[in-house]
């Protein structure tokens, strides 16, 4: 894995009905040295996160789960993790949510971790943008 594609810190809470679409998704962001925790249903993220003592810094989720919709997902984990950041994907159509970036498919490895470290350490993006600009 080049460097360029390395995560800067972070735990994520990724949920996914598709299991071989989420083991994929966890491994990759694994690789990415994230501390990565993992639920099929929303059912099984809300129990997660009511037991994981730590902190959770994204939830990286479907925008269509069964039995919720993805957008309730977010509302409900908020509820005890305020400070919870929320990527959704979707499919082709993208859509807006308040308090989320929104991913769209297909998306490839090294965007998604650009995309989740962009999401959890918005200053460092800036800082490098200006950086950047200042050089030229």
């Amino acid at each position: 894995m080049t460097e360029a594609i390395r995560a800067k810190a972070g735990t994520l809470l990724v949920v996914d009905k598709q299991i071989p679409l989420l083991k994929e998704i966890v491994r990759t962001l694994r690789a990415a040295n994230f501390v990565v925790l993992e639920a099929d249903s929303e059912a099984k993220a809300i129990n997660l996160a009511a037991s994981y003592a730590e902190s959770i810094d994204l939830l990286l989720t479907d925008s269509e789960l069964l039995g919720m919709s993805g957008l309730s997902l977010p509302d409900t984990l908020r509820q005890t993790r305020p400070e919870l950041q929320v990527m959704l994907f979707c499919g082709e159509i993208v859509i807006g949510y308040f308090g989320c970036a929104v991913v769209q498919n297909p998306l490839t490895p090294a965007k998604l971790v650009e995309m989740i470290n962009a999401v959890l350490h918005p200053a460092e993006k800036s800082q490098s943008t200006l950086s950047a600009r200042s050089a030229v």
